[in-house]
């Protein structure tokens, strides 16, 4: 598609329910989805209800998705690649979310950019969005993650930014003034907690008079939620990098462990078969021998220990041993003494 804008609205003062999903938009010479109301200033009358969900964007010149003037716009879904200018644009949209999107790839300007022409009048909520692939062109554009002017109450949390850079093309890094991840102009009561991965700008900018700023940037790469790796969480399902502290408190094969327990156990989140347990007590020769599985534990996981109890109602557990975590059956075996009874323990405490 060569066309100024992929798909374009004109929606009428104090209309609204619109409702665009799942179409994707190929090479647009502006903008690939566009929803632009007229100067709402003096009437006041914003559209509503602008639902823009589960949309592919890729190669437009300017915008993915531009929407402005109005009242609780749904952003959500969408996954925008190869953007010349910004990821998302929202101007004077108030009560919105931006929420579980992918803006990948964006070569110059901002991965979500939202701005209220009257300072302090409006909510948003940008949040569990993932932002890649971001670089500098030269050293005098500057380039934003997320970027706030006149905007209060908003919340900016748990997005997630990855392979930010410098510069891309002739400009030496060590020549550019990095631009600041989040941007917050003439704003009120900006919070949130976000996570940085692989990225070098700099954390937070607040300029005239932004007040009761809050926003942090955090060196995360695991959830606060027991300390899963989002890189753990990548690899057994892309999808759940949009709600990591969510996702690792749920048990998806229903085999009663949750995600955290099953990383902290070295077994497979999405297989019910797989699950910290002993599967063989049984004597070898001379010596009792234990076997249990692990499905590709992490390297980073502690070892599993071995304890013994001759009692169920009143006996102590004894510590017996050790052992790290290994693909596959693993074994333990010592000489055996009187009749016990075995069980595994994960040898933290997160």
């Amino acid at each position: 598609m060569s066309h100024e804008d992929g798909i374009h609205m004109w929606p009428t003062q104090g209309g609204g329910h619109i409702l665009v999903e799942e179409c994707t938009v190929i090479g647009t010479a502006d903008d690939g989805i566009v929803s632009i109301l007229t100067d709402a200033t003096y009437s006041g009358q914003f559209c509503t209800n602008v639902i823009i969900r589960n949309n592919t964007v890729q190669m437009g010149l300017a915008r993915s998705i531009f929407v402005n003037w109005t009242d609780g716009a749904e952003i959500s879904g969408n996954t925008v690649s190869s953007i010349s200018v910004c990821g998302f644009l929202l101007e004077a949209v108030k009560n919105s979310v931006i929420s579980n999107n992918i803006i990948n790839d964006n070569r110059v300007g901002y991965g979500i950019r939202l701005e209220e022409t009257t300072a302090n009048s409006t909510m948003y909520a940008p949040s569990e969005n993932q932002i890649v692939g971001n670089t500098f062109e030269n050293a005098n554009e500057d380039m934003h993650a997320i970027f706030l002017r006149n905007a209060t109450d908003t919340e900016v949390d748990n997005n997630r930014v990855t392979s930010w850079s410098d510069v891309s093309g002739y400009t030496p890094v060590n020549q550019v003034n990095p631009a600041p991840l989040l941007y917050a102009d003439n704003c009120d009561s900006v919070y949130g907690s976000n996570s940085l991965c692989s990225a070098t700008a700099m954390p937070l900018v607040g300029t005239n008079g932004g007040s009761g700023m809050t926003a942090t940037w955090s060196w995360r790469t695991a959830t606060t939620n027991h300390s899963v790796p989002h890189s753990w969480l990548d690899q057994h399902d892309p999808t759940w990098r949009y709600s990591p502290e969510y996702i690792v408190m749920l048990d998806h094969d229903n085999d009663g462990y949750t995600t955290w327990q099953e990383y902290w156990c070295g077994t497979d989140p999405n297989n019910s078969n797989s699950r910290l347990k002993i599967d063989a007590a049984y004597r070898q020769g001379t010596s009792i021998r234990i076997e249990w599985q692990h499905d590709n534990p992490a390297a980073t996981i502690p070892p599993i220990a071995i304890y013994c109890c001759s009692n169920l109602n009143s006996g102590a557990w004894e510590y017996l041993g050790q052992k790290n975590p290994a693909n596959g059956k693993n074994t333990w075996q010592a000489p055996p003494s009187e009749q016990m009874f075995y069980r595994l323990v994960v040898t933290n405490a997160p």
